[in-house]
């Protein structure tokens, strides 16, 4: 009998916590299906030919502060760094990603000024070091 009612609560508590997840688990969102979305929203305002290359958060790769923007923002997939536009600014790469949009949120080492040169955010060195360098076209948005 205290077998039944001990199965009884384990159950019974599963359907309780299985359904109150379902309602309060966090919300993931695709950020890449939202820049997807956003892209018709804005208008190309200038494509200049640039070198793209791509870089991660490592300590050995970054100045002082690993994992924080020049922007002042954790970094993540979707952020670029360059010397030419300003913090906020959205560019499309369409030749390599189509039409998701990213946002400049770094910078580069100052020995970029006034270079055309784009660095991509990527998660992992591995990734970063197999995307290379690319010339590619850019393509400034305005909204």
């Amino acid at each position: 009998m205290k077998n039944i009612k001990l199965v009884r609560s384990i159950m019974i508590g599963l359907i309780l916590g299985m359904s109150l997840y379902g309602a309060l688990k966090p919300h993931i969102i695709n950020a890449d299906f939202e820049r997807q979305n956003l892209s018709d929203q804005y208008e190309v305002s200038r494509t200049m030919t640039v070198v793209l290359t791509a870089y991660t958060d490592i300590p050995e790769l970054t100045d002082d502060s690993p994992g924080i923007t020049a922007s002042n923002k954790q970094v993540e997939y979707g952020m670029v760094a360059t010397n030419i536009l300003k913090f906020g600014d959205k560019v499309r790469f369409p030749e390599l990603f189509g039409d998701t949009i990213f946002v400049v949120e770094d910078r580069m080492n100052r020995k970029y000024n006034g270079k055309l040169h784009f660095d991509l955010y990527l998660e992992t060195y591995r990734e970063a070091k197999e995307f290379g360098a690319k010339i590619t076209k850019v393509e400034v948005l305005e909204s």
